[in-house]
């Protein structure tokens, strides 16, 4: 076990990391398209699985719709990962504008608004940031790019299961499947 007291700062993605996206986005695909998908079917995060002629537009929409925040929930253990070590973590994400106001509004409502969120646009990876931070900081992210490209002293691949996503392939760090496994 890793013991989480040794950093002075948690980088964390949201979607796919704290919130099960994954699945609240496939069910709203479903709904929407009359469709039965799972979320282990999906392997990109452009939902091609569902419908194969999804646009961008579609996507980001859906991430958008207030109906998503209604349905979406947090992996087992997130809330607790967060509200023990609060004063340590920075959230990433990315998304539009939008989005990124519906996820501070969330996390707000959840008790978290004393808890930075930095926004990226889809295009940028999050290792954009410096994420050194006295020499002692960690990254959980989903994606290996992301991982990769990240200047912190510690990545962790959060991976809640054995699926093969097109954006979390070629790990050979840490990876965790579960929340509980860091407390």
């Amino acid at each position: 076990m890793m013991d989480i007291d040794l950093f002075d700062k948690i980088f964390v993605d949201i979607d796919g990391v704290l919130l099960d996206s994954i699945s609240s986005m496939v069910r709203l695909l479903n709904e929407k398209h009359g469709t039965n998908a799972k979320s282990s079917d999906i392997v990109s995060w452009n939902f091609n699985e569902v419908k194969s002629d999804l646009t961008t537009k579609d996507i980001e929409d859906l991430f958008n719709n207030p109906k998503f925040f209604e349905i979406v929930e947090f992996y087992d253990g997130a809330i607790e990962f967060l509200t023990k070590y609060r004063h340590k973590i920075i959230l990433f994400s990315k998304g539009n504008c939008d989005n990124i106001k519906h996820k501070r509004e969330f996390f707000d409502a959840y008790g978290f608004s004393d808890i930075t969120l930095i926004g990226f646009p889809l295009n940028i990876s999050k290792g954009f940031l410096d994420m050194q931070y006295n020499g002692r900081s960690l990254f959980i992210d989903d994606c290996t790019t992301n991982l990769m490209d990240s200047n912190a002293n510690l990545k962790v691949q959060f991976k809640p299961s054995d699926v093969n996503t097109e954006w979390s392939r070629d790990w050979n760090g840490m990876v965790i499947k579960n929340w509980l496994t860091l407390m």
